[in-house]
This record gives C-alpha cells, structure tokens and sequence, in this order.
C-alpha cells in the first residue's frame, strides 16, 4: 500500500510527464495558450515549471520568452510594466500572428481568460 507521500510523488511525476509530453507536441504559443485558457488567477507550479521552461529557453524568440514570463508571474492580471510589453509585442508586426493575439489576450488578463479569449486561444497551436 503506498503512503500519502508516495501517491504525492506519483500524482506530481504522472502531472508533469503529460504537461511535458504537450509541451512537445505543440509549438511554446499553443502551450502557454492552453495554460492560460485553463487559469484561473494564477499560473499552478506545474505550469509555472513548463513557462520557466519556455521563458528560459534561447531557441525561442523573445517575445515568446517574454509572454512566457508575463504568464508565469501572473497574480489574477499582470503588472502594468508588464502590460506595456505586452502590448508592445501585440503591435509589432515582425512578431509571428500567434505570439501577437497570445500577447493581446495576455496583456487584457484579469482573473481568467474571457469567452471571446477562450476562442482566441484555441486557434493558437
């Protein structure tokens, strides 16, 4: 029979091996889109991990690198200087269309993402 501390251990490793295993079958944009389609005021730590992961990654381009961030450090919206950046990038048409609306629905965060946000998200792979 396995202790509480084991199941613990085996909910978290099973947890992060799918969010891992996604992360993998879709481009960083579409991830940290599903991540913010799923939040609820706040980041969890397994999604923390995976936007670490993707803000620390050099491959990625800095604006990805830079949403990842601004998702990660999310406390129900994000901070203005934050939102500025944001913003920014939503703008900047040398940035690819998916990092631009991901961007936009990050920078207009409050609390969860909205319906319209929702539909947004899920066109981003």
């Amino acid at each position: 029979m396995l202790n509480r501390k084991q199941i613990f251990s085996l909910v978290a490793g099973l947890s992060f091996a799918c969010v891992s295993s996604l992360s993998l079958a879709q481009s960083a944009a579409g991830t940290i889109a599903d991540i913010v389609a799923d939040m609820n005021h706040f980041p969890n730590d397994e999604q923390k991990m995976t936007l670490q992961g993707i803000a620390s990654d050099g491959s990625q381009s800095e604006a990805i690198q830079t949403v990842a961030q601004a998702v990660h450090d999310i406390q129900h919206s994000v901070s203005e200087g934050t939102r500025a950046e944001l913003q920014a990038i939503a703008g900047d048409d040398s940035v690819d269309a998916d990092t631009r609306a991901l961007a936009e629905v990050v920078a207009g965060f409050n609390h969860m993402a909205s319906e319209s946000d929702e539909m947004m998200l899920a066109e981003i792979d």
